[in-house]
């Protein structure tokens, strides 16, 4: 583990880790899901008011994950960010 977890209401726990993944655990140890991205994670995610998990990676991406899925994000507020869309990550590259 690299970052200090993040915690939902549901005590599903949220980390990145040096393995380039980030982390969702459940309150009873199961492993949730996990989210790749390109590099190590060491910045503690944060939980919107809608379930996102926000998450920053060392490859100087800023990930938005629904917390409710295995992984999958279908959206992203921010020019520069990564989203995964179900089929691996995508990377929006214009920012202003």
């Amino acid at each position: 583990m690299a970052s200090s977890p993040a915690i939902d209401a549901g005590g599903t726990a949220y980390f990145g880790s040096y393995d380039n993944y980030i982390y969702a655990v459940e309150k009873d140890g199961r492993l949730k899901w996990r989210f790749k991205t390109d590099a190590e994670i060491s910045s503690s995610p944060a939980i919107g008011a809608d379930g996102t998990v926000y998450v920053g990676s060392k490859d100087h991406g800023l990930y938005a994950i629904d917390s409710k899925s295995a992984g999958y994000q279908s959206d992203s507020p921010w020019p520069g960010s990564h989203f995964n869309r179900g089929n691996g990550h995508y990377q929006i590259t214009n920012a202003p």
